[in-house]
């Protein structure tokens, strides 16, 4: 966000400012809406296939381009066949654009490009179906390199009840180079690059939307400055086909409200750190579905400093809140430094190559409540470091097929939880606030059934960050050397693809 005279906010300010500019968005009383959209107020722009009409003084309109100047309220309404509506107004000037039943398409460009005003809103009124689009290409018109449907140099906010379509064959959907605030509307965007983009902030706090990304779905980064680049899901629901990331910042990630649906992706939900305090999250990526810092994403290590193979006690993941389901092909759940489960309820059906595991960190993995079962291969599998207030375990299962059913009893066969992995497995991690150190439980994996003497508060060990530990691998219920019931691995033997301390695994 930045300042009327264009310096960039203190990092200090920056949870303030994203809350009051998330209610100052909110700017058009529903009078003035009802107004503007009917096309009684004089900045009504009604768009005329090649051309347009307005009024207003602070409109110009050159054939198919319309420029506003000044402030105020911009109802548009029709159909504009080739063309772009360009804000280009005073620092102080607050401009908004209603769109009602508005339809642009630029060959060459923006459909919007906000150049230059104080803040800009778009709203959707109420029960419109709108749409912009770019015809395949983006050629320059001044230095800003615009490559978006929604280009904004300023703060942007995204508000009302009604809906849109967003089309860029050969670029993003829409982007904002400050601030992107997002307050509600229906939204439909397919890009060949990322669908939606706040290079300072990404602040989600309703809105339906349905992205397909050629990139990231939801994208936030800033290069110039390190406390930037973060992205929040404060609400609203999200259904994202990704060809790189799903949701995506180079600072941070925090979602705590809201639906997020990601389909396909390279890794799902990643940031320097990711915070989850709520929300209903189903994930699918082809690499991580969780990844603090890079991980095995060498392409994305840039965005963090460093290399994708370290530890980085600046990353961190963190759950609280919420249901998260993870289908991952590399790690479940990665972090380059810490992870920390405290609530919710986690399920991974991890990978079912030994070269990643259904957890990974590269300091230390704490668990102190919630619920998480994650299953995978067992080449690489890592148990959480410590547990308090309840118990973890982290038991080999022999190989079982997709979709068998893991259970976990107590002593009075109580079920404490049950889940049916997407995937094969081998080994599952486990925990739920009823298991305690002292305890006898009763695991069930598909056609394996073993009794857990939770001896300690974290039951078994794995691949850590220095190597396999002797006995810790073997068959379901053998006693390796030194280990548990249960434990995984031929008694004294290495676990394949076992790293020297200090290195971080692919």
């Amino acid at each position: 966000m930045k300042f009327k005279n264009g310096k960039i906010l203190l990092a200090s300010l920056m949870t303030g400012t994203l809350l009051l500019g998330g209610c100052a968005s909110q700017k058009t009383s529903d009078a003035a809406e009802t107004q503007a959209a009917s096309g009684g107020a004089e900045n009504a722009i009604t768009l005329s296939g090649s051309t347009a009409s307005c009024s207003s003084s602070n409109v110009t309109i050159d054939g198919g381009t319309i420029t506003i100047t000044g402030a105020g309220t911009y109802a548009l309404t029709g159909t504009l066949d080739d063309g772009m509506v360009i804000v280009d107004a005073g620092d102080e000037d607050d401009v908004e654009l209603v769109l009602n039943n508005a339809e642009i398409t630029s060959s060459t460009s923006a459909a919007i490009y906000i150049a230059s005003c104080g803040d800009a809103t778009v709203t959707l009124a109420s029960g419109s179906e709108n749409a912009l689009s770019n015809g395949g290409s983006f050629v320059a018109i001044d230095d800003k390199d615009i490559d978006a449907v929604i280009f904004s140099t300023e703060d942007l906010a995204l508000q009302g009840d009604g809906s849109l379509t967003v089309t860029s064959p050969a670029g993003h959907g829409i982007v904002s180079k400050d601030d992107l605030t997002v307050e509600g509307g229906s939204y439909t965007i397919t890009a060949a690059s990322h669908g939606v983009t706040g290079k300072d902030a990404l602040v989600l706090n309703g809105g339906a939307f349905t992205i397909t990304a050629g990139e990231d779905g939801l994208h936030a980064k800033n290069s110039d400055e390190a406390a930037l680049g973060n992205l929040t899901i404060r609400g609203g629901a999200f259904t994202i086909t990704a060809g790189d990331d799903g949701v995506h910042a180079s600072g941070n990630t925090v979602i705590e409200a809201g639906t997020v649906t990601i389909l396909e992706s390279s890794e799902g939900i990643e940031g320097q750190t990711v915070t989850i305090s709520g929300g209903a999250i189903r994930v699918t990526a082809s690499d991580d579905g969780l990844n603090a810092a890079g991980g095995s994403d060498s392409s994305a290590a840039g965005d963090f400093g460093g290399s994708p193979f370290e530890s980085d006690a600046k990353a961190d993941i963190t759950i609280s809140g919420g249901t998260l389901y993870i289908n991952a092909g590399g790690d479940g759940i990665d972090s380059n430094g810490t992870i920390t489960i405290s609530g919710g309820q986690v399920f991974v059906s991890g990978p079912t190559n030994s070269g990643n595991g259904a957890l990974d960190y590269g300091i230390s993995a704490a668990i102190t409540g919630g619920t998480i079962v994650a299953a995978g291969a067992s080449g690489m599998a890592e148990n959480f470091t410590s547990a308090e207030g309840q118990g973890v375990m982290l038991v080999s299962t022999g190989a079982q097929q997709a979709g068998s059913t893991i259970q976990l009893a107590d002593a009075n066969g109580n079920v404490l939880v049950t889940w049916q992995p997407d995937k094969a497995y081998e080994c599952v991690v486990i925990s739920t606030p009823e298991v305690q150190q002292g305890g006898t439980y009763t695991l069930t994996a598909g056609s394996s059934t073993q009794t857990v003497e939770m001896t300690s508060a974290v039951y078994g060990g794995g691949m850590g960050m220095g190597g396999m530990q002797p006995g810790q691998m073997g068959q379901p219920g053998q006693m390796g050397q030194g280990g548990q019931p249960g434990q995984m691995g031929q008694p004294g033997q290495m676990g394949q693809g076992g790293k020297p301390s200090g290195m971080k695994r692919p």
